[in-house]
């Protein structure tokens, strides 16, 4: 999983005008400063700086500041490469296990109930209960240098086998004793009834409901498989039924939000508007993952009217001391802009160069941050894969990790490297094994237009900051 760089010296900057000024972003300082016209000229156009004038001097200044400092790199790895093993040995913490593959919703959206031949599909299949039993017992031996241990239900819809959850939580219970022992489900909340209720409040469950927006909304993408019921009108009614009766297990859910980018925002705020449950519940949300789709998706007109809206509504509620986390627009925008604000409050973390051995920073450790057990036995690095890629099985059960498979997704950039050193996205890349999946199978032009987005996410970043800079001065203040 090593490889060793050739020819080791080079740059990794991005320079652009914005506003009428110019700035100079450097990966190895990981941070941005504004620059004269005349050196971001001779930047853009790759010619030398001479040494004798203005322009000559503040490049000079800003070498200095560790900006245009030659990059010397010995090997394109990950730095946890040689800790792997110990992780998958003794530090593991957490477990989802995938208990049943069949659902009684079919989403229009979701990866398996239609994707073009690139993940499993939904299957009337559950895990064995000594099989389950097995993965607990992996993971409490695997565990010896972690204080808590989580265990995850996941499905297709994990309620569908409420019988093996209970029996994996009592044994967990019984076998794990020297740790702090959580439990969490991904639910649709639609087969909730007072036993289960009682279950999950019981055992201190976390909670992750999924509804996406209001009844017109998520009724047109969130449908049953064999009736014609509103699945928003059984979910709400369950976490009305939460709010009013199980406070604690209420102050531990959490509504999972799937945003079709057709709609304006203003839509899925209405969600909000309906009772006071909805308004005090913590959120989160994303758009729509149309990885495993051939129809990509389309970004209306309303949609990015209303982005952009709450981006600027969230910068003043931040900048100029309002109060507002009791506001539907707080409430909804939040979770899509948090990463950003809590990038310009704090400002970059401003580092000195790389280390002879780096590689970008998407990968999570693949076993040790997540890890799923699907209904067979086999490991996976995460739930959100393609199940049918043999490069992301990373061991099962029987055999336990295979440390070189692991390796292998920790050090999946090893793929694209060349594109890689040189992309001044590099510190903040969120490419794992997921976003290289049509590069394995040869469709290198997926990983290309994956490419795309994160670079034009992180110079939005950039642009985002430098504007709420300008406007409130608050950049890493």
């Amino acid at each position: 999983m090593r490889l060793k760089m050739e020819g080791g010296k080079f740059l990794i900057n991005k320079v652009w005008e914005q506003n009428g000024k110019y700035y100079v972003y450097d990966a190895q300082r990981d941070t941005y400063r504004k620059i004269s016209r005349g050196l971001y000229d001779l930047i853009s156009e790759k010619k030398e700086v001479s040494n004798d004038d203005v322009i000559g001097e503040e490049y000079r200044n800003l070498q200095q500041d560790g900006f245009f400092r030659d990059i010397n790199i010995e090997e394109f790895c990950h730095p946890l490469t040689d800790s792997l093993e110990y992780y998958l040995n003794r530090k593991l913490s957490l477990v989802t296990l995938q208990i049943t593959q069949d659902c009684n919703l079919r989403c229009s959206y979701c990866p398996y109930t239609g994707n073009d031949n690139v993940n499993r599909l939904h299957k009337k299949k559950y895990m064995d209960i000594d099989l389950a039993k097995k993965a607990i017992d992996y993971l409490y031996a695997h565990s010896i240098d972690s204080e808590k241990i989580t265990i995850g239900f996941y499905g297709g819809e994990p309620l569908l086998a409420f019988d093996t959850m209970k029996s994996v939580v009592d044994y967990a219970h019984n076998l794990i004793q020297d740790k702090l022992l959580s439990f969490t489900i991904t639910t649709n909340a639609t087969l909730m009834n007072r036993e289960i209720l009682e279950f999950l409040n019981d055992n201190n469950f976390d909670l992750v409901i999924s509804i996406d927006g209001p009844k017109e909304i998520n009724d047109a993408n969130r449908v049953f498989a064999n009736v014609k019921d509103s699945v928003f009108n059984k979910v709400m009614e369950n976490i009305e039924i939460i709010y009013r009766e199980y406070p604690d297990l209420f102050n531990r859910t959490t509504i999972n939000m799937v945003i079709d980018p057709r709609f304006s925002l203003d839509k899925y705020a209405e969600l909000f508007n309906i009772n006071e449950a909805m308004r005090k519940i913590k959120v989160q949300s994303t758009v729509l993952d149309d990885t495993y789709k051939s129809i990509k998706n389309h970004f209306s007109d309303e949609f990015m009217e209303s982005y952009y809206q709450y981006k600027e509504e969230m910068g003043k509620f931040l900048f100029e001391g309002n109060n507002l986390s009791d506001r539907v627009s707080y409430q909804l925008g939040m979770p899509l802009f948090n990463s950003l604000f809590e990038r310009i409050i704090n400002g970059f973390d401003e580092k000195w160069g790389f280390s002879k051995n780096i590689c970008p920073s998407g990968p999570c450790i693949p076993g040790a941050t997540r890890w799923m057990v699907d209904i067979n036995g086999n490991f996976f690095p995460c739930e959100r894969i393609s199940e049918t890629v043999e490069e992301n099985v990373i061991g099962n059960i029987e055999e336990g990790f295979n440390l070189e498979k692991a390796k292998f997704i920790l050090n999946i950039h090893n793929l694209s490297k060349d594109k890689c050193i040189n992309c001044f996205a590099f510190r903040h890349c969120d490419g794992c094994i997921k976003k290289y999946e049509g590069c394995i199978s040869g469709n290198e032009e997926q990983l290309e237009n994956e490419c795309n987005q994160i670079r034009a996410g992180f110079d939005n970043i950039l642009h985002d900051i430098i504007n709420f800079n300008e406007r409130y001065g608050y950049y890493g203040q």
